[in-house]
């Protein structure tokens, strides 16, 4: 849910900046690229997911009942962790790309509310290659379609945070995986055996 509100968030918010801006030609393949990674995303969580409940307890329990099944859970849950650091990283790149707009936006919002600036020259910030100041009734238009894509720039910043905390959580449980699977190497006899301790104290008890 948070990829798929940060992706729409996203295409949206750079959309409206590309009719603000009158960037035509400038990020032509953004929404292809979101939804590549939001379906890229999704697909990889699923699939991790399933697998690691295959690989957790009491699953791995029935499942990886040798030494070598085992060591082979270990290397998976592993590898696992590795994937979900490199997606981590990406996130968190991802966080700090969309923080750029926000920052603007937000300086837009008070150089217009408290400075009350009379023009805006976008060529000081690097977003424009016209020296072409914004005044008057241009302005104030300028600041209220720039309202609404700072909103969807900080909707899709929120949900950028929530998958960057979602796999700390998601990285923090898998590592308990990989530690149990280290210090039960026969984790199928655990519960199996149960049964059998279970069956010899109350056959100790009635004797």
């Amino acid at each position: 849910m948070a990829v798929c509100t940060a992706g729409v968030s996203l295409i949206i918010a750079v959309d409206r900046t590309r009719t603000l801006l009158e960037w035509e030609h400038l990020l032509d393949y953004t929404d292809v690229v979101c939804i590549s990674v939001m379906a890229g995303m999704l697909s990889a969580a699923t699939g991790f997911l399933i697998l690691s409940t295959v690989s957790s307890k009491p699953m791995s329990s029935y499942i990886f009942c040798s030494t070598r099944k085992n060591r082979y859970a270990r290397i998976f849950n592993s590898v696992i962790v590795g994937a979900m650091l490199v997606f981590l990283a990406a996130w968190v790149l991802v966080c700090v790309v969309i923080t750029v707009p926000v920052v603007l936006l937000v300086m837009l919002s008070v150089l217009y509310n408290i400075k009350h600036v009379d023009c805006i020259n976008l060529v000081h910030y690097g977003l424009s290659d016209e020296d072409n100041p914004i005044c008057g009734m241009g302005l104030t238009v300028f600041y209220q379609q720039s309202q609404l894509i700072l909103t969807s720039y900080v909707i899709s910043l929120v949900g950028s945070t929530l998958v960057v905390i979602s796999l700390v959580l998601y990285i923090i449980c898998t590592s308990a995986n990989v530690i149990y699977l280290k210090e039960s190497p026969f984790p199928i006899f655990d519960i199996k055996s149960s049964f059998a301790r279970e069956a010899s104290r109350n056959a100790n008890t009635r004797m």
